[in-house]
């Protein structure tokens, strides 16, 4: 199978490559940021396209947001100049509302309602891809991930466990103890890419949503500590008195920070796994360095 991969410069891109490397798929990247849709490689038969270029952290504006849907508008001319009948999308779980169900988890029809520039570039991509594919008989696949966790990206909460297992010590604070939050690893990763490239063509179906992360939400620190275990990392964790952590965190420099690791966002994957009739892992089982 001939896949052409976007944004394959990217944490998610590098690992899916290197994870394919011996597969029966060939990855093909795609540089979405030249003008016009030549590909340097010139092959002309390509099965799927996995759409990954994104702007991500760079949306300052809302001007940004149309530069992030014209990198959808490219893979879509890509496809069609290729007769390419399937694209697979990735999203981002920051398009639900934050506001999570007391009870329960959120699943894919719940309440929309971007809370950021990416969030919001993403949705409109969404919506777009939706109606261009139906148009021109395109199957779409829509991944909605939760936050990926790798050691080689320079996400916050990846500088979080590589910074803390270098100083050998990790402070405790009792929120980030008894929240749960959704993340995504590497594991279930190419699990869920492999099993969206088995996608069989069903043009009833134009449209696939789901939710993709781990099988369970998971505590702040109890992941910290999960990749501290695979690292073999001999980390001293230090319990913050509540009085102090209560005081920390109405800190205005440090509230955000604050909220960021003790907050809740849990994701219900059951839809993947049910049309997949696959069991996804949980996290201190998906994680790989």
């Amino acid at each position: 199978m001939n896949i052409v991969l976007s944004g394959f410069s990217g944490s998610i891109g590098k690992t899916i490559i290197k994870s394919f490397a011996f597969s029966e798929y060939n990855f093909f990247p795609y540089n979405m940021r030249k003008d016009g849709t030549k590909f340097e490689h010139g092959l002309e038969n390509f099965d799927v396209f996995i759409h990954l270029a994104s702007l991500n952290a760079d949306l300052q504006s809302h001007n940004q947001i149309q530069e992030e849907l014209t990198l959808s508008k490219k893979a879509l001319s890509f496809c069609i100049n290729r007769n390419i009948k399937h694209i697979i999308f990735f999203s981002t779980s920051q398009i639900y509302s934050k506001k999570s169900p007391i009870n329960g988890s959120i699943d894919e029809a719940f309440s929309i309602q971007p809370e950021n520039l990416y969030a919001s570039a993403k949705l409109e991509c969404e919506e777009f891809l939706y109606e261009a594919c139906k148009q021109h008989d395109i199957n779409l696949t829509i991944l909605r991930l939760s936050p990926f966790v790798d050691l080689k990206s320079s996400t916050k909460v990846s500088k979080l466990i590589k910074f803390s297992s270098r100083l050998r010590i990790f402070p405790i604070f009792e929120g980030a103890n008894k929240n749960r939050k959704s993340f995504l690893t590497k594991k279930n990763l190419i699990s869920v890419v492999e099993k969206a490239l088995s996608r069989e063509q069903d043009n009833s179906d134009n449209l696939l949503v789901f939710n993709v992360a781990d099988k369970r939400p998971i505590s702040t620190n109890d992941l910290v500590k999960a990749f501290h275990k695979k690292m073999k990392s001999h980390v001293i964790y230090i319990r913050i008195p509540k009085s102090i952590e209560i005081l920390i965190s109405k800190m205005p420099i440090i509230k955000k920070i604050y909220f960021n690791l003790t907050n809740n966002f849990s994701l219900n994957v059951s839809r993947f796994e049910k049309r997949y009739n696959c069991t996804l892992l949980e996290t201190k089982n998906s994680i790989e360095l």
